[in-house]
């Protein structure tokens, strides 16, 4: 599908696309009953998300390595994770925070959607990144 797709592309005619969350079994890029849910939760009835990609852009996605240029930064970098997501692997987000000389890392409890549906977690990473950028942004 998504080689298809890519040579659609390079002929000029427009993308065949598929479904970015679906429910699982389904032909989606992300096919789980819990990201099926969360995405229900943020678009709600009538929004203007389209649930909906062209599976070209994924190959650009999996050649994506922030990690490969992470020794090359200068600023401090923090990087939160959930301790069971899988649609972001840890272990990608670990060899970046470990590769940058100033990188912290935070781990959390849950899945790549707790962040977004669990309010008390959602309360803690964001008092993690405001005393992060506070430690780390001079004074006004």
């Amino acid at each position: 599908m998504i080689l298809w797709d890519a040579l659609l592309g390079k002929l000029g005619l427009p993308p065949h696309y598929i479904p970015m969350v679906g429910a699982p079994g389904q032909l989606a890029v992300t096919a789980t009953a819990e990201a099926e849910q969360h995405i229900k939760t943020l678009s709600g009835a009538g929004g203007l998300w389209r649930n909906s990609v062209a599976p070209r852009s994924l190959l650009t996605m999996a050649r994506y390595r922030p990690g490969d240029a992470a020794a090359r930064l200068r600023m401090p970098l923090l990087a939160c994770i959930a301790a069971d997501d899988t649609e972001t692997p840890a272990e990608t987000t670990t060899s970046l925070a470990a590769r940058a000389p100033r990188g912290e890392l935070k781990v959390y409890p849950g899945t790549h959607f707790t962040f977004y549906n669990d309010p008390e977690l959602r309360e803690r990473v964001l008092d993690d990144q405001i005393t992060f950028f506070r430690r780390h942004l001079p004074p006004a």
